[in-house]
């Protein structure tokens, strides 16, 4: 993978020839071998009246000896830069941090790299996390953690203050999140500001942050912490600096509308911040701030999902997490070899800390997997609470849709280890890969399919090599295009009720937004005046729903053909994401705050709301989970049924 743009950071001197750096060294070596040369002279004439061969060859060995000279310090400076550029973590034997039951995550290594802190629910059944410190050299191997803190709350995400005396950290419930510091030395927790989450952060789908990084990360002299943090943002949700002595925040980047600024960290040598900037659920670019002064700098131009970025002490080589194909590694980015893997182990790897000596990663196992749960006409069978789980691979899936006659469920997985077009005979018929989209696009995500009324096209989300783009293939997978040619993130694609137009979600007027596009071709046209992000048609096509794409809350309705948007009553307080499916007399949905498992069903006729069952796990966020065929008989959705995470060291 090559990078389209990789940017140098502005005070990297430019590199120079050959010629240049023998033309500036020449200077100054001359006047050196001047002098030298004077009282050489006389020895030299000496040794060869004395010496017939050094008489003979005298004038070659001067020459050799002049030239060996000049490229002695050219070659040590060569040398010196490459070693410095090729400082990289491979070769490492990789290792726990810790061999004990539980999650580990969130691990910050300290300045002198000699410790590391981390989140830990101490393999307790209770599900509380807390921030733990050890060691990370060989002889820690097997010590018992420090535990830090003890709140009944979520601790999260700690970061080591420069000389090591402090940790800031964030504290996790449904109703804050709240920024505070331990002293070290006193045992002591000293609250700092309440964070406003609305726009990057969602509790009931995320409760230990898996998926967001707002920081903190401290300032080079201390004096600071810089956070993600939506209040009193001009736009956008920017990272803030946070004074430690008064809380006085002062707003660092300007990230723009539906951007979102996390995952800080500081430059190793300098004062500088490297953070991500997220435009999507999965696109993220890498920048580096100047936190004096506030002027930001791209880095890298990937549109992948990074999870994770610091820059070496060299100044101009990254170390990130991206999502390769289906899963995310380590790189190595240099502006000399491009993008380099890292062997470390482990499938999904984020956020990795690097001193030169260690490497400190967070690894995690995920898995999702298809259930379904009867329904009679349409809405929930009366006492039914048992879903039954739908033969799917090993590994992460999402994304179910029926085809239009119910005979074959398609979604997508990531079993073969690129995300492909999975699809099963119904009911009960054994999965097959449908796709080979990774070889045919390169496409290193793919997403919510969807049927053509009279079942001769699917419309899918991929992202080939840029932005998501809504791509269009026959039942087979066999050949994809894109709908449209363009640079705009499109996404989550769905039918209208007569086959002749194709609804999706856009940012072609810097706003997300649902258009639709005829099926046969012709231009887009936008749909909804407010923000969207993913759109349904009635199954008798005179209604389109769609949910919205800022933090308001809800199913919203509107006529097909155009008109007022106003959300549907009794849904005002949930959180829908891609957790819900029209149904031919309601819509099914998850989300509401206070009950983060529960699918509720919302009955047109009587606009009314009530809860169908609770489920024994969530839904993973960020993709579509649910789908009901057109008989209105079944209802799958997807459950996340593993996600556990380790802290790994690689050393030397």
């Amino acid at each position: 993978m090559q990078p389209k743009h990789y940017y140098l950071p502005d005070d990297d001197p430019p590199r120079r020839s050959l010629r240049d750096r023998l033309k500036s060294l020449r200077g100054g070596w001359n006047a050196g071998l001047a002098d030298a040369s004077r009282g050489f002279s006389h020895e030299w004439r000496n040794l060869s009246k004395s010496n017939p061969w050094v008489a003979r060859h005298g004038r070659l060995v001067l020459a050799a000896v002049v030239v060996a000279g000049l490229l002695l310090p050219v070659l040590l400076s060569f040398a010196i830069n490459l070693r410095r550029s090729t400082q990289l973590p491979t070769g490492l034997k990789s290792r726990l941090l810790l061999e004990a039951p539980g999650e580990k995550m969130h691990p910050a290594l300290s300045a002198d790299g000699k410790n590391v802190a981390f989140v830990w629910d101490g393999g307790r059944p209770d599900g509380n996390y807390d921030i733990y410190v050890m060691g990370t050299a060989s002889q820690d191997k097997g010590k018992a953690p420090r535990r830090i803190t003890s709140d009944p709350a979520n601790d999260l995400r700690p970061a080591w203050s420069p000389d090591g005396s402090r940790l800031a950290f964030l504290r996790v419930t449904p109703d804050k999140v709240q920024l505070l510091l331990f002293m070290i030395s006193d045992n002591q927790e000293l609250p700092m500001v309440v964070l406003d989450p609305k726009g990057w952060y969602n509790f009931s789908t995320d409760p230990l942050m898996r998926g967001v990084h707002p920081g903190p990360e401290w300032s080079a002299d201390g004096a600071a912490v810089f956070v993600t943090d939506a209040r009193n943002a001009d736009s956008g949700v920017p990272l803030w600096r946070v004074d430690i002595a008064t809380s006085e925040r002062d707003q660092l980047t300007h990230p723009g509308e539906f951007r979102v600024d996390g995952y800080p960290r500081r430059v190793i040598s300098g004062s500088d911040l490297i953070f991500l900037r997220r435009s999507g659920a999965h696109v993220a670019e890498a920048l580096r701030v100047e936190t004096d002064m506030g002027r930001e700098k791209q880095l890298t131009e990937f549109w992948r999902d990074l999870r994770g970025a610091l820059l070496l002490p060299n100044g101009r080589d990254l170390i990130l997490s991206s999502d390769e194909s289906s899963h995310h590694q380590i790189l190595y980015l240099s502006l000399r070899t491009g993008a380099v893997p890292v062997d470390v182990s482990g499938t999904y790897n984020f956020e990795p800390s690097y001193d030169g000596k260690s490497l400190i990663w967070a690894t995690v196992k995920s898995a999702s997997s298809l259930w379904e749960l009867p329904l009679q006409n349409g809405e929930p069978v009366e006492g039914q609470s048992v879903i039954r789980r739908l033969p799917a691979p090993q590994g992460r899936n999402h994304s179910p849709a029926f085809s239009p006659d119910g005979r074959n469920l398609t979604w997508v997985s990531d079993a073969a280890g690129t995300w492909e077009l999975w699809t099963a005979a119904q009911p009960g018929g054994q999965p097959r890969q449908l796709s080979r989209l990774s070889n045919q696009l390169g496409a290193r995500f793919v997403a919510s399919p969807a049927y053509s009324l009279d079942g001769r096209s699917i419309a899918f989300e991929a992202r080939p090599s840029g932005p998501a783009a809504v791509m269009l293939a026959d039942p087979s997978a066999a050949a994809a295009r894109a709908m449209e040619e363009n640079w705009h993130e499109e996404e989550r694609p769905t039918w209208s009720n007569d086959g002749k137009w194709i609804y999706f979600s856009s940012d072609r007027n810097n706003v997300r937004q649902i258009w639709r596009r005829q099926s046969a071709g012709g231009q887009s046209v936008r749909v909804t005046s407010s923000e969207a992000s993913h759109a349904q048609e009635s199954f008798d096509g005179k209604t389109l729903y769609f949910v919205p794409a800022n933090e308001s809350k809800g199913v919203w309705a509107m006529n097909s053909s155009g008109g007022q948007e106003a959300v549907l009553p009794g849904t005002e307080t949930a959180v829908i994401r891609g957790h819900w499916a029209v149904g031919p007399l309601g819509i099914y949905f998850m989300g509401y705050e206070n009950e983060p498992r529960t699918l509720y069903y919302y009955r047109f006729e009587s606009r009314t709301v009530r809860p169908v069952l609770r489920l024994p796990k969530i839904l993973p966020p960020d993709v579509q989970a649910m789908a009901v065929d057109r008989a209105g008989t079944r209802l799958v959705l997807v459950q996340q049924d593993e996600q556990h995470s380790e802290v790994m060291v690689g050393q030397r």
